[in-house]
């Protein structure tokens, strides 16, 4: 096969995973963007006064065995701080806070 053909793959390839993930996000786009917008350096009055109350809060040194959502996607990460994690429909945002309160780490994943 040669480089061309082999190139054209691998982007088509890329293409097609980029749109299956645009296809299944679709009807939660919204939810997708709100959870997202959240970046780092943000506040926890911030996140709150953006989302609401978190589905669930987690203290410092929490393990991901017991943050980790069943059923959905997550991150394998010390928390460092807090942890808000958020559930929205499909979507759910897990936000990493350090110890000054501040969004060291996002990761927002589906169902």
């Amino acid at each position: 096969m040669s480089k061309r053909v082999r190139l054209v793959t691998v982007l088509g390839g890329m293409l097609a995973l980029t749109a299956c993930q645009s296809v299944w996000e679709f009807p939660h786009r919204d939810a997708y963007a709100a959870l997202r917008a959240i970046k780092t350096g943000a506040t926890e009055p911030e996140i709150r006064r953006a989302l609401g109350e978190p589905d669930f809060v987690h203290p410092k040194g929490t393990l991901p065995r017991v943050y980790c959502l069943p059923g959905r996607a997550c991150t394998d990460r010390a928390v460092s701080g807090r942890l808000l994690v958020y559930v929205r429909g499909k979507p759910s945002a897990y936000y990493f806070l350090d110890a000054t309160g501040r969004v060291e780490f996002v990761y927002v994943g589906g169902a």
